[in-house]
């Protein structure tokens, strides 16, 4: 009897050893989910140079941000994404947007399985400014554009990590007829914005993935 539950207790040891970063679970639905690790997707970082970059802003109050790349103030590599920008004084401040190089033949990027955005960022000390996710209209994905929480620059590079659950859907931008779903599985661009009455400055980026 003793060696027969020493074989089971070395079989089962052996298992769970072998299954250490795949954990299989019942979600709220009743199906099962596989959780572990995701392997990080790339979204941008501008080594490649900038693709389909532009910048708005609140011109009647003063607003405005400029996109360009930038090849000193980087986070690693050799380029990153610099925006020049003025919040100005009215009701909302500005932002900018850009697309990938990394963009596969379906049109969006597919962060499935990961549990947000991870970003590298510098900002003036107190500049508060989020990011906007913008879905494409493949793979059950329906155009929806998705806010994030507000963060806050430090002076100095610094990695950020947003969590999918700290957006909500905009009212302002995007499908308005939606699934009121965040559909990860097919990004084909991203936002960042800044609010208004912060002053004038610089924002720079570097190394976005979903993780």
């Amino acid at each position: 009897m003793r060696i027969t539950r020493l074989l089971i207790a070395g079989t089962l040891a052996s298992l769970i050893a072998g299954c250490q970063h795949v954990l299989v679970f019942k979600n709220a639905s009743g199906g099962t989910q596989v959780a572990g690790n995701v392997a990080p997707v790339l979204f941008e970082d501008f080594e490649k140079g900038l693709k389909a970059t532009y910048g708005f802003g609140n011109q009647a109050s003063g607003g405005e941000a400029r996109v360009s790349e930038e090849n000193k103030e980087v986070h690693s590599g050799t380029k990153a994404l610099r925006v020049d920008y003025k919040t100005g004084t009215g009701n909302w401040g500005c932002g900018w947007g850009f697309g990938t190089n990394y963009l596969p033949d379906s049109g969006c990027l597919d962060g499935k399985g990961t549990k947000g955005i991870e970003f590298w960022a510098k900002a003036n000390v107190g500049v508060n400014f989020n990011v906007m996710m913008k879905e494409g209209k493949k793979n059950g994905a329906d155009d929806e554009t998705w806010l994030s929480s507000d963060v806050t620059g430090t002076g100095r590079w610094k990695k950020y990590f947003i969590g999918w659950d700290q957006f909500s859907r905009s009212i302002y931008a995007g499908n308005q007829a939606g699934d009121d779903t965040l559909d990860v599985q097919c990004i084909g661009s991203m936002e960042g914005q800044l609010r208004e009455k912060q002053g004038d400055g610089s924002l720079y980026l570097d190394d976005v993935y979903f993780k």
